[in-house]
């Protein structure tokens, strides 16, 4: 019982992080961004067993899509000559 209790909690937190991406990734802040979608990625972990785990895998890889679409541009900017990244 307090198990379904916890996926019911996460699949809440799930939703809400969802409907704040875009005003996540409005507020142009890597930290923030990076930390709201490794909160989505712990969902994920979390609701595996549950219907839809496939849909929110896709949906957080186009989020991880989206942040390295606004990254990259940085990474230009700072790194103009390239810069070696391990």
């Amino acid at each position: 019982m307090a198990n379904a209790k916890s996926l019911l909690t996460e699949a809440a937190h799930w939703e809400r992080r969802v409907r704040d991406v875009d005003s996540v990734f409005a507020s142009e802040d890597l930290q923030v961004i990076s930390d709201h979608l490794a909160a989505l990625q712990r969902s994920v972990s979390v609701m595996r067993d549950m219907p839809e785990h496939a849909a929110r895998e896709a949906m957080l890889a186009g989020f991880k899509e989206r942040f390295e679409k606004f990254v990259r541009p940085v990474f230009v900017t700072v790194c103009p000559h390239g810069c070696v990244v391990m």
